[in-house]
């Protein structure tokens, strides 16, 4: 028996999928001057909607729900995609602004993943007696 929801586990997927998209976009950002180079994104929303979605959880559903829930989560793959657009006459596909603003979103969205884990452990620790 696992001792935490699948919202726990959802928490840590999200947390892992923003932890390599911000490795991605960093990478995109390190490549900027690179004549040819293609900058890649991992779009960990979809992957963590499509996880829940065949575990049996999303909203509507008429399929059984999954007996772990949180299973179908800790596994899920978060695939880097390379866009071949090309922003640069030199062949290079990073806008610095582009990359630099998504960087910080992403940031910012890790750090509300991470709080809220926080919170919910406390709540746990609380619970426990400690």
């Amino acid at each position: 028996m696992d001792i935490f929801d699948p919202t726990q586990r959802l928490l840590e997927a999200a947390m892992r999928g923003a932890n390599t998209r911000h490795t991605a976009l960093a990478q995109n950002l390190a490549n900027a001057n690179s004549p040819n180079y293609k900058r890649v994104d991992v779009d960990f929303h979809s992957a963590l909607r499509d996880a829940w979605s065949q575990a049996g959880n999303s909203a509507g559903d008429d399929a059984e729900p999954n007996s772990d829930p949180g299973a179908a989560l800790q596994h899920v793959p978060f695939a880097k995609t390379r866009d071949n657009t090309m922003t640069r006459v030199d062949g290079s596909g990073v806008d610095i602004d582009v990359e630099t603003s998504s960087l910080a979103a992403n940031g910012l969205e890790y750090e509300a993943l991470a709080a809220v884990a926080k919170t919910r452990n406390a709540i746990m620790t609380t619970a426990i007696g400690r």
